[in-house]
């Protein structure tokens, strides 16, 4: 009654009496919004972050028939001017050739079959495609891979939202999650079937998870990294 009664005050104030729009129907414990503030869109799956990972789940998706969104919280330009690794290991180029994205990766990479070593004035070769069956790596910057991916989903018409502000995930363990955010004002709301965190290990999608739902899956080599295989001395602080 209190919200018909608002609604009533409110379409006085802004139609003359010849014109009498119908009013919503409210029902149970329903408040009258100004739907021209919000708005609601229905996915299958809601991509948190539009960076490389975030790209190429939407694009393997799409290529399953799977629909997706993403919501990136920085512009196209930015998330293209940040420069990252610039090697492909196996395993990814497969992946993206797998996503139908790889050709301008095999058309202007560098193809790596293996490296030298240099010990006592001798070079050895480690021949990586023999020793592994076959497996090589790429030169091929992140950024070109983030390119790529960008310009086939445009191409394809996807939706990609940039500059989303306020982003949040809501009741993602449940059987209706839901992101919203904000832009141009409005709020928007994306209900869906799942929610994929691709925002990184500081983004609101792991702040947002309860520590009891998250399980981390790391590997760790023995070695320190690339230095103690070339160079067998004390380090220095100069």
């Amino acid at each position: 009654m209190i919200a018909q009664k608002i609604y009533s005050t409110y379409k006085l104030a802004i139609h003359p009496p010849e014109f009498k729009p119908e009013a919503p129907k409210l029902t149970g414990n329903s408040t009258l919004q100004d739907t021209r503030t919000m708005s609601t869109t229905r996915t299958q799956v809601a991509i948190v972050g539009a960076g490389p990972s975030g790209l190429l789940l939407g694009q393997l998706l799409f290529k399953a028939g799977i629909d997706a969104i993403l919501v990136e919280r920085q512009s196209g330009d930015y998330v293209l001017s940040r420069i990252r690794a610039g090697v492909l290991e196996q395993v990814t180029m497969d992946l993206l050739d797998e996503a139908g994205v790889g050709q301008r990766m095999h058309k202007e990479g560098l193809v790596h079959t293996g490296f030298d070593l240099l010990f006592k004035g001798a070079r050895h070769r480690v021949d990586m495609d023999k020793l592994t069956g076959g497996k090589k790596v790429i030169v091929y910057g992140q950024t070109e891979v983030t390119r790529d991916l960008m310009d086939t989903r445009q191409a394809e018409g996807l939706p990609t939202v940039y500059e989303a502000n306020n982003v949040q995930v809501h009741d993602f363990d449940s059987q209706k999650p839901r992101v919203t955010y904000e832009k141009n004002g409005q709020t928007h709301t994306i209900e869906c079937d799942f929610i994929a965190g691709c925002d990184g290990f500081h983004g609101v999608c792991r702040a947002t998870a309860p520590k009891s739902a998250i399980k981390e899956y790391e590997k760790v080599y023995p070695l320190a990294g690339w230095a103690c295989c070339l160079t067998h001395r004390l380090c220095t602080t100069n």
